[in-house]
């Protein structure tokens, strides 16, 4: 839904829907039909769709340098291996976060009392 909407409002012509495995983070789905279908933009929900494996990541971008991808949750959208390689080292940044569980932090106000405990200690 929430990509659909991002097409329309941004005049992009849907014509193939591409599933990809749920959890999969190769999009090889998506290059095999590059290939074949001579796609010229994808839309896709997150950077975090994209590779972060190191084998993979050169043919991705060998496969997809051409293609403008487009990021529904982050508003981004890009050409190039430049452009995809800062989004596969963002994710990755995001990755390597601490993640704060509900159960640690229930409210904004704990949250911030812990993020500020960290910086005092």
């Amino acid at each position: 839904m929430i990509m659909n909407h991002y097409a329309q409002s941004h005049g992009i012509k849907v014509d193939a829907v591409i599933p990809e495995p749920l959890f999969s983070n190769q999009l090889l789905t998506t290059r095999w039909s590059k290939k074949s279908k001579n796609l010229c933009d994808i839309i896709l929900c997150s950077i975090h769709q994209l590779p972060q494996d190191e084998c993979i990541i050169d043919d991705f971008l060998d496969d997809m340098q051409d293609v403008k991808v487009h990021f529904v949750l982050e508003n981004l959208s890009g050409i190039g291996r430049g452009f995809l390689l800062e989004k596969i080292a963002e994710t990755a940044i995001f990755q390597r976060s601490e993640v704060v569980t509900y159960k640690e932090a229930n409210s904004y106000k704990a949250l911030f009392q812990m993020m500020r405990d960290e910086r005092t200690d």
